[in-house]
């Protein structure tokens, strides 16, 4: 899958990784040069221009002194609210539903994975307090919470006839199993 705002997060974690904390460091080590789109290839979820506009707005706004998965809540909140998945700052169930099904549910095979993928990851952001969500942040943590969990879920139970079988992606898998970041196992398209 491509994941435009991967493509965000690679260039404006260059700019900061010397100056912040990073998500647990083990997440990012791996031994396979294969990611996520390897193994499973899935359709994209965002147009590329809504990220960049996201991008552009990121670093006007000078907020790029956060962390890596601050940088990534930031893209992915911005990106939510320019698409209408985000109202009066609470997630538009039916409308963050509608985009995955409409974009990653085109194809057949995935349709079943991504509709149980939403709805799972959907009730366990319902669980979280809302004082949690709602912390005093930088950007909105909802958008990136959901995401996160349902391209995590996705590349979980990818369809068989999706799926790569190989140690690589395995070791890929294991990352996500072990509670790692999406963003983890992403391919670097900065590069």
């Amino acid at each position: 899958m491509f994941h435009p705002w991967i493509i965000a997060l690679s260039f404006l974690v260059s700019y900061i990784s010397a100056h912040s904390a990073k998500p647990d460091p083990t997440c990012f080590m791996l031994k396979t040069t294969k990611r996520s789109d390897d193994c499973c290839p899935t359709p994209d979820v965002v147009d590329e221009a809504v990220v960049e506009k996201c991008i552009a707005q990121l670093v006007k706004s000078a907020n790029t002194t956060g962390n890596a998965e601050e940088i990534y809540k930031c893209i992915t909140d911005c990106t939510a609210k320019e698409l209408g998945l985000v109202k009066n700052n609470t997630v538009d169930k039916d409308a963050f539903k509608q985009l995955l099904v409409k974009t990653l549910g085109k194809e057949s095979d995935f349709k079943p994975v991504v509709e149980k993928a939403f709805e799972d990851c959907h009730q366990k952001m319902s669980k979280i307090p809302e004082h949690e969500l709602l912390k005093p942040a930088t950007c909105g943590f909802a958008p990136y919470y959901l995401m996160n969990c349902v391209e995590s879920e996705i590349f979980k139970n990818c369809p068989a006839s999706k799926w790569t079988d190989s140690a690589d992606c395995s070791e890929l898998k294991g990352k996500i199993n072990n509670g790692c970041p999406f963003m983890a196992i992403v391919k670097d398209e900065a590069k």
